[in-house]
């Protein structure tokens, strides 16, 4: 993206999110205030067209277009700004993306791309400069939306150009719990709530450790059982064919059995501190999250 970044003309707002094409001709800047739309074809001095991918535009840049919203619209938006503008799926057959979204406040504001790249659209006409358009719609969510997304096209409900399909994120789906905010890994989506009992937030803990326990237990047995294979201490199946090869040292009820008598022992370093004191050495290096510019595991005082 540097090289496309640096065809953005100096329109003396800051640009803050970036977004292209999936063939790479159209580019999407975010500002504060209206989002900017350039296409990044231009002829090099050889006549060959290239986009700004593949070589420096230079003052051969086409103007680009400002899509902005009403005064109306503005004014209800308040102070929030512009975020994340991004274009709608492509990813297969040749096709062109057919909308733009972007995010302020509590609103998802969504321009036709087709009539954005049209130079005789209404918006344009009688207009001095460059081309602003102020022909969208909104889609309006009752909490503040940090970001929208267009869903894949094959979810659609109808092939109109005029019905896509839009996922809204809104700020209170992402607001850390009081009681998730003291784990590792706390900032979630917890849409269901589950994590709001503190009996059950124990539990799901617990079972949290079981399942990363046994996944380092079958990682282990993988380098294990590989390493034995490879310098040929034993005949072992390859790891991924190992459910298809009967083990010749004991039956399959013998061993079932075994498993279920040793599944309760591993419980036994659950107990905070039994781990062979590995947890002292361990102490800061849980993962975090940023959350008000802090790292935390942990609450952070303000």
């Amino acid at each position: 993206m540097r090289q496309a970044k640096t065809a953005f003309p100096g329109l003396g707002s800051p640009i803050t999110h970036v977004d292209v094409t999936y063939d790479g001709k159209w580019i999407l800047g975010t500002t504060d205030t209206y989002l900017i739309l350039i296409c990044s074809l231009f002829t090099d001095k050889d006549g060959k067209t290239k986009t700004g991918f593949s070589g420096r535009m230079g003052n051969r840049i086409a103007a680009p277009r400002l899509l902005k919203l009403n005064p109306l619209d503005s004014h209800m938006a308040g102070a929030n700004k512009f975020r994340n503008a991004q274009f709608s799926w492509v990813t297969e057959n040749g096709k062109q993306e057919r909308h733009l979204v972007a995010t302020v406040g509590k609103f998802s504001v969504i321009w036709n791309f087709q009539q954005v790249k049209d130079g005789s659209h209404e918006c344009y006409q009688n207009q001095v400069g460059l081309k602003s358009c102020y022909c969208y719609k909104i889609v309006l969510k009752d909490d503040s939306i940090v970001d929208s997304r267009f869903m894949h096209e094959k979810f659609a409900v109808s092939d109109s150009p005029e019905a896509p399909l839009l996922t809204q994120t809104s700020i209170v789906d992402l607001v850390l719990h009081p009681l998730l905010a003291r784990l590792a890994g706390d900032f979630g989506f917890d849409p269901l709530g589950l994590g709001e009992d503190p009996e059950s937030l124990k539990w799901y803990v617990q079972a949290e450790l079981v399942h990363a326990r046994f996944a380092m237990a079958g990682v282990a047995g993988i380098l294990v059982t590989d390493l034995l294979r490879v310098t040929g201490i034993s005949n072992l199946p390859v790891w991924f064919e190992a459910g298809a090869t009967k083990f010749d040292f004991a039956s399959t009820r013998t061993l079932l059995v075994v498993q279920l008598l040793l599944m309760g022992n591993p419980g036994s370093q659950a107990k905070e501190g039994s781990f062979f004191g590995l947890e002292a050495a361990l102490e800061g290096l849980e993962p975090g999250t940023i959350s008000n510019g802090c790292h935390v595991r942990h609450l952070c005082s303000s």
